[in-house]
């Protein structure tokens, strides 16, 4: 049947590294692409040449080269433009006359500006080949539109040439399925290697037929499963390994690599028991290493007295696509190029998307998606992250979230732990739009919290259809100080006093006491209440037991509910807004101390 759009095939064909491609050209049925020739001649689709094991469509298609031009193309324009994010690897097969020269794949935007291309050399005359055009470098650009391919690129000739099958399918090598030999020995440091066996809960991260089972040994705190191979890994590029693993507890997760004098591992978190999850172990800095031949995987490293059997499956190696991003210690998961979280609650509803909604605020070209649970007891369904070990908060302790909202309603922020916890409840106003929500957590700082939790729409249970979406989850240097006084204790952190302790001239001040009308900048529910004196320049002063440091924060800010217009004073600054009965936050900047010339 004639294709008219690209089709994307899921082929469950059992084996991890062939799940999914997209199709772009297959001839069958007549080219579903309108292909060009330029100084050359695309002949059309034609019977298949020369039917062998590579290739045994009955359709191909043939294109001569114009001996005039040691560049001819031929060029097809895609119905849109295509996201090569993932699926970057072109495969295209080719009959060539010839056995030297070069073909080029070639990816551009028809409106021009930056493309992606590959020459890769011509290995056979006279059958088919499958070559492979790595295209992973134009991941991050998003207007291509148009194929380009050359054959015997730099030559004057005339020769006819032959192709089939073009199709993309992710970039990545997998070395281990237990599925199909794959030359990897396995067995077991200090436990049990029970074998290659049936999957025994698969689900959406992994459905494969057969995965690796392995048992640890209670007298031992490190037990290895350990598998070796006889030719050394490339990890120049291909160096951001995953690995499925399925364990009966919570607990940690080593991975490592090793050659002759060299060896790199890492320890992530495993937050989700009883299920399969896949962990991202970072081994750019092994990119160099040229002797990597065995792969260790410890579960619960460092513990004694596990007895645990575990599944792993599905080792692979994907580049890394932010080669140019430095990581940055604020950012818990951004979608892309950050992503340091590890998810327990909630994760089987978060998935990576391309931005629904790019603009000023939120700009990012991925980000999460969480499919909110619905019906009765969803009103408290949350997305846990999960550190296992006390978060450090000495010096980040502000927990911040972009969160795109369907509805208005609530947010709920959590911080949580052996010792307690801490929840800051936010409104949602405005929906349609990315809307950055804050929780300052310094209060904890020292309490062991291992958790933070976020809670969409919380208190109303979910409805079908509720999706949110989630960006650049960060934990942050405070860019203010805790406030001086929120009113939110018993007692008073400061000292609120009528000038001079006149209470006729300079009025009186109670507090805490209760917010007549949260909302807006404030909607805490204690506030302090400043009744005016007989005085035009009625004052409260305010008293602290220590002094000001104005070097990092020189500025002031003070909600203010007034219930009319007035100006506040020791230095006049005028409320922003002439509206009574309403919030308002005024600012004082103090000037930072002046340095002396000398």
């Amino acid at each position: 049947m004639k294709k008219n759009l690209l089709a994307i095939l899921f082929a469950l064909l059992g084996s991890f590294g062939l799940s999914a491609q997209v199709v772009y050209e297959d001839f069958e049925g007549g080219a579903s692409l309108g292909w060009t020739g330029i100084n050359g001649a695309y002949n059309g689709a034609i019977a298949n040449p020369g039917p062998d094991a590579v290739n045994g469509s009955a359709t191909v298609g043939s294109y001569t080269n114009n001996i005039g031009f040691d560049f001819c193309f031929n060029i097809a324009d895609l119905p849109s433009a295509v996201d090569i994010s993932e699926f970057n690897q072109f495969k295209m097969k080719v009959w060539s006359p010839v056995a030297t020269g070069k073909i080029l794949f070639k990816l551009e935007p028809s409106s021009g500006g930056p493309a992606s291309e590959k020459f890769v050399d011509i290995t056979a005359a006279n059958q088919w080949v499958e070559y492979t055009f790595d295209l992973s470098g134009g991941a991050n650009i998003t207007n291509l539109d148009k194929i380009v391919l050359s054959f015997n690129s730099f030559v004057f000739d005339a020769s006819t040439f032959y192709f089939d099958d073009i199709r993309a399918v992710k970039a990545e090598r997998v070395f281990e399925d237990f599925e199909t030999p794959s030359g990897i020995t396995w067995i077991s440091l200090n436990g049990t290697y029970n074998g290659a066996i049936a999957n025994p809960d698969p689900n959406q991260v992994n459905n494969s037929a057969t995965v690796g089972s392995f048992t640890n040994n209670p007298n031992e705190t490190y037990s290895f499963a350990f598998g070796t191979f006889t030719t050394p890994l490339d990890l120049t590029n291909f160096n951001q390994f995953r690995v499925h693993l399925w364990a009966p507890q919570a607990t940690q997760l080593l991975f490592k690599i090793e050659g002759t004098g060299e060896a790199l591992e890492k320890v992530v978190n495993v937050a989700v028991a009883n299920e399969w999850q896949e962990y991202t172990f970072d081994m750019s800095a092994a990119a160099d290493f040229t002797t990597i031949t065995k792969f260790l995987v410890a579960f619960s490293p460092g513990v004694s007295g596990s007895d645990a059997t575990y599944y792993i499956d599905n080792i692979y190696a994907v580049p890394d696509q932010c080669p140019d991003t430095d990581p940055d210690p604020d950012v818990i998961d951004d979608f892309d190029c950050n992503r340091n979280a590890v998810y327990s609650a909630g994760w089987d509803s978060l998935h990576v998307i391309n931005n629904p909604d790019v603009d000023g605020d939120n700009n990012s070209k991925k980000v999460g998606q969480w499919n909110r649970p619905a019906g009765n007891g969803t009103e408290y369904a949350a997305l846990v992250i999960d550190y296992e070990n006390p978060i450090d908060l000495s010096v980040r302790n502000q927990f911040s979230v972009q969160v795109w909202s369907p509805k208005t309603g609530q947010m709920l922020l959590k911080i949580e732990g052996p010792n307690g916890n801490q929840e800051v409840l936010l409104p949602i106003t405005e929906t349609n739009a990315w809307v950055t929500y804050t929780a300052d957590f310094s209060s904890r700082i020292g309490a062991g919290d291992n958790k933070l939790v976020i809670f969409f729409g919380a208190t109303q249970n979910g409805v079908p259809g509720d999706v949110y979406y989630i960006d650049n989850i960060k934990m942050s240097a405070p860019t203010e100080l805790p406030p001086l006084e929120d009113f939110q204790d018993v007692g008073l952190n400061l000292g609120w006093l009528p000038l001079d302790f006149e209470t006729t001239l300079h009025g009186n001040f109670t507090g805490p006491t209760d917010n007549t009308n949260p909302g807006g900048v404030n909607n805490s529910t204690r506030a302090g209440c400043y009744s005016k004196g007989a005085s035009a320049f009625s004052t409260l002063q305010i008293l602290s037991a220590e002094a000001f440091d104005l070097s990092n924060f020189p500025q002031f800010n003070i909600d203010v509910l007034s219930p009319t217009a007035a100006i506040a004073d020791d230095t006049e600054v005028p409320l922003p807004s002439a509206r009574p009965g309403v919030w308002t936050t005024c600012a004082r900047a103090s000037p930072p101390p002046t340095l002396a010339s000398t």
